[in-house]
């Protein structure tokens, strides 16, 4: 797939020569009025996930910080106050908008929508399948939109595992606390937590 940006007005101005021998002018001409430079998918694709990784990057260090801190309890805390507002400092750092979505949310504010659920629904048919969860996205005419695949591993399990298993009982009852509407529970290792969603301009 390709996806195309337009540059628009550029203008090519055929100047009217004139001579002793002659009055005519010749007509100025126009070159058409955009001009298609063409962007591969791989480009795409690749620009979302360094702007996920890097995102990744910077929750993660603050996570681990919090958790070192005080345990997963002090992370949930974390993750309630601060997770949301740094993913928007760094959309604004980047020029891009950048999300974390989940069909089973935590925080209502990350539920995926008819669109995201879509490409959800494709990755878990794929993991069912023995397959791995591939990034896509969607263009239109301003824009494009990445989806990327956001896997859980052990950490994650402390706060997204089984109760009483993975989740001890403080982290439980603070989650309880935080999040007493939490879908975001009975993981296994290497599921599906959501995805990333990346809305980057054609520019």
């Amino acid at each position: 797939m390709k996806t195309l940006i337009k540059i628009s007005n550029i203008f090519i101005l055929a100047v009217a020569l004139t001579s002793c021998s002659s009055n005519s002018e010749k007509s100025a001409e126009l070159v058409p009025d955009s001009v298609q430079i063409e962007i591969s998918s791989d480009v795409i694709i690749d620009s979302a996930q360094s702007y996920a990784q890097s995102t990744q990057m910077q929750l993660s260090q603050n996570l681990m910080a919090a958790m070192v801190e005080g345990g997963p309890v002090n992370a949930i805390s974390f993750c309630n106050e601060r997770a949301i507002p740094l993913t928007d400092s760094m959309s604004t750092n980047f020029g891009v908008t950048i999300r974390r979505v989940s069909d089973r949310p935590r925080n209502a504010s990350n539920q995926a929508n008819k669109d995201e659920m879509a490409f959800i629904e494709i990755m878990k048919t794929a993991m069912i399948n023995g397959e791995q969860p591939k990034p896509d996205f969607h263009r239109n005419e301003n824009s494009n939109t990445a989806y990327l695949p956001i896997l859980t591993n052990g950490l994650c399990l402390k706060c997204h595992g089984v109760e009483n298993q993975e989740i001890d009982t403080p982290t439980l009852t603070k989650l309880n606390e935080l999040y007493p509407q939490d879908q975001a529970r009975g993981y296994g290792n290497n599921e599906l937590r959501g995805i990333w969603v990346i809305n980057m301009p054609n520019k």
